[in-house]
């Protein structure tokens, strides 16, 4: 992951095994929002917590990574909209409540 130098912008990169870039996607938070459907969580739970911690901060975002493309889901909290798959919404969604 690339940050710029005040923390406005993240660049994810995805890689194969052999090393070759995959996908990439940056992430700004200087205007507009980002993508994101309605994370559907339990009562007295935190969206984008997916470590289940009570935090949402860089763990989540690197389990997010870590599962990112999944589906069918190895590890079903990644996929925060519920949706089947683990996308750039679900970083989406860890990002909108990056440390609450």
């Amino acid at each position: 992951m690339l940050v710029d130098a005040i923390a406005t912008q993240a660049t994810f990169k995805f890689y194969n095994t052999a090393g070759a870039v995959l996908d990439s996607v940056s992430i700004s938070s200087s205007g507009g929002t980002l993508p994101t459907d309605s994370p559907t969580n339990p009562p007295g739970s935190t969206p984008g917590d997916v470590n289940k911690d009570g935090k949402v901060n860089i763990v989540d975002i690197g389990l997010i990574i870590d599962h990112y493309g999944e589906a069918p889901l190895v590890y079903t909290n990644a996929d925060l909209n519920n949706d089947g798959k683990v996308t750039i919404i679900d970083i989406g969604i860890v990002i909108d409540n990056y440390a609450i």
